[in-house]
C-alpha cells in the first residue's frame, strides 16, 4: 500500500501519567491565545455549527493546555469521564478556522469510533484512512472550510502546509488507480456519500494510499487512554441530548442528527447490507460470509437478505467469485447469482487463478490465453469441467490452450456435447488438427518423432508445438 504524504503527529507522551501534563506548561502568552481560540470555536459550535460537538465538549469538564500532544485529543481519565487535551502552540499556528476544524474533527472521531466497533475494521489501515477521508469531508462541508494549514520553514522559504488528509486528493488518487485497472470510479459526491462507501471504494484500489503515520492521536495503537465503555457512555449521552434538542424543535440539532443517521446507518438499508456483505463476505476463509451475516445482524440488527440489491450490484460490478459461490446455496438466491456461481466456482478451481476484488472476471477463453493448464492423471480435469459447462469450445482449446501436452490430453478424451461422439464440432476439430499437422509435419517421420519428444516439456500451444517441430526438421 502506498503511504500518503500527510502531516502527522510525531510523538505522544504516556498520557496515563497525568502529572506529566502539568510539569512542563506551555508559554503563558501562547497558552492564553490557544485558550481563547478554543473558547471561540466552542461558542461557534453552540451557536450555529454543530450541536453534537458543542454537547460533547461540555462533557469534557477538564480542558488542559499541554505540550504532551501535538494537536488535540479527547482522552479517558479512568473514572468514566473524558478530558480535552490541546496543544496551544498548535492552535496558535493554525488560527481560528483551523481550531474549529480540528475540534470538530476530534468530536466526529469519537462518534465514528462509537458507531463502528468491529475490531477487524479498526485494525485495517484502509479503514483508518477511510475514517479520515469521511470525517474531513463532513467537516469541510459543514464548516464550509478547507483543511487547516500551519507555517513551515522560515524566511523567504516559509509556506503554509495543510494539516491532515485531503479527501479530494485521496479521491483523485482513487480515480487514477481504478482507471488504471480498467474499472469505473465513483464521482466525488458518490464516493463520500456514506462512511462505508468511502471504505468500500478504497478497498477497490490496487494500492490504497494509507497514511505513513497516525494522522490524529486516536489512530495511535496504545497511545491514548480511550476505552470503548467510556466512549459509549459519553457519545450516547451526547446523542441523547442532541436528540432531545431536535425534538424540541431546534433546527440545527435536528439537521445534524439526521445527517449523521444518513451517513452511519446506511448499512441498515438493503443497499447498505448488500455493500457490507459484498465486502466482508468475500474473504479467503470459507466461513467469511457466515461471519459477515452474524456481524451485520449484531451491528445494525437482523433484516432480510438483500437479494435484489446484491443482484443489482452484481449487474453493475461483478461480485467477487468467492461470494458468488457462497451465496448460491442460500435460500432465496436469485437465478442470476446462482447461474453465475457455476462459472465462479470453475474459475476458483483453476490452480493459477487469483481473483481481484472489483475486477471483471475473465472468461474461460481469456484464462486459456494467460494461465497454464495442469495435467491430472493423464487428463485435464479443469478443462473437462469448463467444456462440460459450455464455457469453452474445442477450437478455442486447440488455438490457445497451453501447455500443448495438457491440450492434447484433453482433446484425446473430450466427449462431444451430449456424449455423442460423431458431432460436427468434434469432426471439425479433428480436421483442423489434422490440417495443422499436415501443414507443418506432412509425412516427415522425424518431425512427428520430434513433436512427441518435445510435447511433455513444451510450454506453448499445440499449433506452436507443430510449428516448432516442423521448422526444426525442415
Amino acid at each position: 500500500m502506498t503511504e500518503a504524504a500527510v502531516t502527522t503527529t510525531t510523538s505522544v507522551a504516556d498520557l496515563r501519567d497525568w502529572r506529566r501534563l502539568l510539569d512542563d506548561p506551555p508559554d503563558p502568552e501562547t497558552t492564553e491565545r490557544g485558550r481563547r481560540l478554543k473558547e471561540a470555536a466552542m461558542l461557534d459550535f453552540g451557536v450555529r455549527e454543530s450541536a453534537i460537538a458543542s454537547w460533547l465538549y461540555t462533557k469534557c469538564h477538564r480542558q488542559i493546555p499541554t505540550l504532551a500532544v501535538d494537536t488535540a485529543a479527547v482522552v479517558a481519565t479512568g473514572d468514566g469521564s473524558c478530558v480535552l487535551l490541546y496543544n496551544p502552540e498548535f492552535f496558535a499556528a493554525i488560527g481560528a478556522d483551523g481550531v474549529r476544524f480540528v475540534l470538530f474533527h476530534e468530536a466526529r472521531h469519537l462518534i465514528h469510533r462509537h458507531l463502528y466497533v468491529d475490531a477487524e475494521l479498526r485494525e485495517d489501515p484502509v479503514f483508518a484512512l477511510a475514517a479520515e477521508v469521511s470525517i474531513n469531508h463532513v467537516v469541510m462541508r459543514r464548516l464550509r472550510a478547507k483543511l487547516p494549514t500551519r507555517q513551515t520553514g522560515g524566511g523567504t522559504g516559509s509556506v503554509r502546509e495543510p494539516v491532515g488528509i485531503d479527501p479530494y486528493a485521496i479521491h483523485a488518487q482513487y480515480e487514477t488507480d481504478l482507471r488504471a485497472q480498467g474499472l469505473e470510479p465513483l464521482s466525488y459526491d458518490h464516493f463520500t456519500e456514506t462512511d462505508m462507501t468511502v471504505y468500500g471504494e478504497l478497498k477497490r484500489m490496487s494500492d490504497p494510499p494509507v497514511p505513513a503515520g497516525a494522522v490524529c492521536p486516536h489512530l495511535l495503537i496504545g497511545g491514548l487512554p480511550l476505552d470503548d465503555e467510556t466512549v459509549g457512555e459519553v457519545v450516547e449521552g451526547v446523542l441523547a441530548d442532541v436528540l432531545r434538542a431536535a425534538l424540541r424543535g431546534e433546527g440545527p440539532a435536528r439537521e445534524e442528527i439526521l445527517h449523521l443517521a444518513d451517513r452511519s446507518e446506511a448499512a441498515a438499508s438493503p443497499a447498505g447490507r448488500a455493500d457490507f456483505l459484498a465486502d466482508k463476505g468475500s474473504g479467503p476463509e470459507n466461513d467469511d460470509l457466515t461471519k459477515a451475516l452474524e456481524l451485520l445482524d449484531e451491528e445494525v440488527g437482523p433484516g432480510p437478505s438483500p437479494w435484489a440489491e446484491l443482484a443489482a450490484a452484481h449487474g453493475a460490478k461483478p461480485l467477487h467469485d468467492r461470494l458468488l459461490v457462497r451465496l448460491a446455496p442460500m435460500d432465496g438466491c436469485p437465478a442470476s447469482l446462482a447461474g453465475d456461481s457455476a462459472a465462479a466456482r470453475l474459475r476458483l478451481s483453476h490452480p493459477h487463478y487469483r481473483p481481484r476484488r472489483g475486477a471483471k472476471p475473465p472468461t474461460v477463453p481469456e484464462m486459456l490465453k494467460k494461465l497454464p493448464l495442469q495435467l491430472d492423471n493423464g487428463g485435464c480435469r479443469w478443462l473437462e469441467k469448463a467444456y462440460a459447462l459450455g464455457q469453452v469450445t474445442l477450437p478455442e482449446v486447440v488455438r490457445t490452450g497451453f501447455p500443448a501436452q495438457a491440450a492434447i490430453a484433453f482433446l484425446s478424451r473430450a466427449p462431444a456435447p451430449g456424449d455423442s461422439p460423431g458431432t460436427e464440432e468434434v469432426r471439425a476439430t479433428r480436421r483442423a488438427v489434422a490440417a495443422l499437422a499436415t501443414e507443418h509435419l506432412s509425412d516427415n517421420p522425424e518431425g512427428w518423432a520430434l513433436a512427441l519428444r518435445l510435447a511433455p516439456d513444451f510450454e506453448g500451444t499445440l499449433p506452436d508445438l507443430l510449428l516448432a517441430s516442423g521448422a526444426v526438421v525442415g
